[in-house]
């Protein structure tokens, strides 16, 4: 026991600076953590509406649920809007196709001409026809309008413009 007190009395300055600085340092971060308590509780406060007294503010809180849903159904509404035009948009893309492969002349082979038929989904656009010979290859385009033309159109163009249909109607409607 003698030990310690000797030891205690030989240190007593540098034991004494330690003990305050440990207690300055505990200090400070007791004042740090009051501190974040005051923030998360004021935080807590302004989201849940607290009064200061600590009750509820229903009315208000209801107030702002209810701003909160006024603004996503203008949202809403908007996107909606926006799907539409993009929906019609696309609808007036030409992009159902029909193409028929065939040999119009006996003296070529290999079904070296064709008929395409590109339409958008209310049947309007334009059908290209290819035709090759050994004398060279001819292209020609048709309008169409409503899977009709007023050009005289040949079998495999028809069958393109019904290929092109085809596909129109297969296309899964948007509800």
């Amino acid at each position: 026991m003698q030990a310690w007190y000797d030891f205690f009395e030989q240190f007593a300055p540098e034991l004494m600076l330690f003990a305050l600085v440990g207690l300055i340092v505990v200090l400070l971060w007791t004042f740090f953590l009051a501190w974040r308590l005051q923030r998360l509780y004021s935080l807590r406060r302004s989201r849940l509406r607290l009064h200061a007294d600590g009750t509820l503010d229903i009315e208000t809180m209801v107030q702002h649920i209810l701003d909160t849903l006024d603004k996503q159904s203008a949202h809403m509404h908007h996107l909606e809007e926006s799907l539409n035009a993009l929906t019609q948009r696309v609808d007036r893309l030409a992009g159902h196709v029909g193409i028929v492969r065939f040999n119009p002349f006996q003296e070529t082979g290999g079904n070296q001409s064709f008929a395409i038929a590109i339409l958008d989904s209310a049947g309007n656009g334009v059908t290209i026809t290819s035709l090759h010979s050994r004398d060279g290859t001819r292209v020609y385009a048709k309008p169409v309008e409503k899977g009709q033309s007023e050009y005289a159109l040949s079998d495999e163009e028809r069958e393109a413009i019904a290929l092109a249909m085809q596909h129109r109607a297969a296309k899964p409607s948007s509800a």
